[in-house]
């Protein structure tokens, strides 16, 4: 039997990006008993996307959204119809994320190699570069103390490395993960990939680092919502929407990962924008 890698993205009105990250998909060289089977949550485009996607690459998976799922619950949606099928490994990959030459066999190879640590339950971080600066953009983190968004980031070294979570561009989960962590949780938006990476880690599941760089990803700037050169009431509104720190996320969140640490960390953001720091 054949290898079937489920692959999840969740899109919105970028249809030229959208092709141009699955055809570097289906660029992608595989091992001759692994196949790729891609799950697509197009959530409301009004640009044709879905149209561009069905003409181009009939086997995608469309699956429609309403325009309200954004990032964390459109990749849920696209992984509770791939997981009907029971593949053994999911691919997460953002729209905006360019897969290079061999990053799918690297990969796998990364999961086999992790492997061989003791462990089957393992995600595999793909490291992405910004392609114009060359550096890093997204990629494995480690966590140096409590703060649950205070993460080091992880640079290539050319060996697998361990990770305490991740940014979810480029993510290989196999399917021992999802038996035990299931899929993402409810966020609206963001804290989704950090989030899971934790709770592989409280899951026993390790997470490895790919030793090169596998995508090119364009690094986006710090949230505005941090930045005194807006003005307050427009930081106020950045920060609560739903791309910003909704707080009934931000409690889930520092909830779950901050013990009772949570009662100084979750109010730290809004007292921020209050006081205008």
């Amino acid at each position: 039997m054949s290898t079937r890698i489920a692959v999840l993205l969740t899109v919105y009105n970028r249809r030229a990006t959208t092709l141009a990250c699955l055809r570097a998909l289906y660029a992608q060289s595989l091992p001759m008993d692994h196949e790729l089977v891609v799950y697509l949550v197009d959530d409301g485009s009004t640009d044709g996307t879905t149209a561009a996607v069905n003409a181009a690459f009939p086997e995608v998976k469309v699956i429609p959204g309403d325009g309200n799922l954004f990032w964390c619950n459109g990749m849920r949606l696209a992984w509770q119809h791939a997981a009907r099928s029971k593949p053994d490994f999911y691919l997460w990959l953002n729209d905006d994320t360019m897969l290079l030459p061999g990053a799918v066999m690297l990969l796998l190879d990364s999961h086999k190699q992790a492997c061989q640590t003791g462990t089957d339950a393992v995600i595999v971080v793909g490291a992405c570069r910004d392609p114009l600066s060359g550096k890093r953009s997204y990629a494995g983190k480690v966590r140096p103390g409590a703060h649950p968004l205070i993460l080091r980031d992880l640079e290539p070294t050319g060996q697998i490395q361990t990770c305490d979570t991740f940014q979810g561009n480029c993510i290989l989960v196999c399917n021992l993960v999802y038996e035990r962590v299931g899929t993402l949780d409810t966020y609206q938006h963001g804290f989704g990939d950090i989030d899971y990476g934790y709770r592989a880690g409280a899951a026993a599941c390790a997470i490895f680092m790919t030793p090169e760089y596998v995508a090119e990803c364009v690094d986006n700037p710090c949230p505005s919502y941090w930045y005194k050169g807006h003005s307050r009431r427009e930081r106020w509104r950045l920060l609560n929407s739903r791309k910003g720190m909704p707080p009934t996320d931000w409690y889930k969140f520092v909830r779950r990962h901050c013990g009772w640490k949570w009662l100084l960390f979750w109010p730290r953001p809004y007292l921020r924008v209050i006081l205008n720091r």
